[in-house]
């Protein structure tokens, strides 16, 4: 989470925001109990998962790398700011990409962010994507409602060479990429429309490891066949 200089929030804000409401209670906090200064982490359990917050006011601040994708922000408009971490404990490590540690973390990352109108927004590290603080916070919250995956966010459109749009992100879920032929990338507003569809279709699933057909709603189809950590997108006709 993004804030302003001086104002990331310390370990007694977050009893403070866990005690108005926010997910998540305190499991551990490594202040001596009596006497000691503010910790700058905090371990939060959420449903049985524990997280770490690093970067606690009045702690050094992390430093975030530069957003290569920017929702709502600009990276202009984030230069100088200061950051908190959230993350999954060491016994979460391994599973660090798996659908319940990632919903569960950012459930937790965006009742946090509500809390706080001074926060600047949300960078999600796997994409280096910069999220403004109430976009981050809808997109979560609609998505665990039921609602599409945030892949503008959690996922963002790159071009490669050869002007072929593709996915940036999905990887950190699936191990794979999707890449769309020429002949899709053309339109780059349908095309990102296109990406976003077939994040959402297959951000949750087990990596493609086979040709697959995919109809699209006007009758035409699309086909999707593995090539090496990419998925390579063609049309397949009416």
């Amino acid at each position: 989470m993004l804030f302003p200089a001086g104002a990331r929030p310390s370990a007694s804000a977050i009893r403070a925001a866990l005690a108005r409401g926010a997910t998540g209670q305190i499991s551990h906090d490594p202040a001596p109990r009596e006497g000691g200064v503010s910790s700058d982490w905090l371990e939060v359990v959420v449903d049985g998962l524990t997280f770490d917050l690093l970067g606690l006011a009045s702690g050094p601040s992390l430093r975030p790398p530069a957003p290569r994708h920017c929702f709502g922000v600009s990276a202009e408009s984030l230069a100088g700011c200061e950051a908190i971490g959230l993350a999954p404990g060491p016994h979460l490590a391994g599973a660090a990409s798996a659908m319940p540690v990632v919903r569960t973390l950012l459930r937790l990352a965006a009742s946090l962010a509500s809390q706080w109108e001074t926060a600047l927004g949300a960078l999600w590290l796997p994409a280096e994507s910069a999220m403004r603080r109430d976009l981050f916070v809808s997109a979560i919250d609609a998505w665990l409602a039921g609602g599409p995956f945030p892949a503008l966010g959690l996922a963002a459109v790159t071009q490669r060479r050869g002007g072929m749009l593709a996915s940036d992100g999905l990887a950190f879920f699936t191990g794979q990429e999707l890449v769309l032929d020429p002949a899709l990338s053309t339109d780059r507003l349908a095309a990102t429309r296109l990406l976003v569809r077939l994040i959402d279709h297959l951000v949750e699933e087990p990596p493609l490891a086979g040709e697959r057909t995919v109809r699209l709603e006007n009758g035409h189809s699309l086909r999707l066949e593995p090539s090496g950590s990419d998925i390579a997108v063609t049309p397949g006709g009416m």
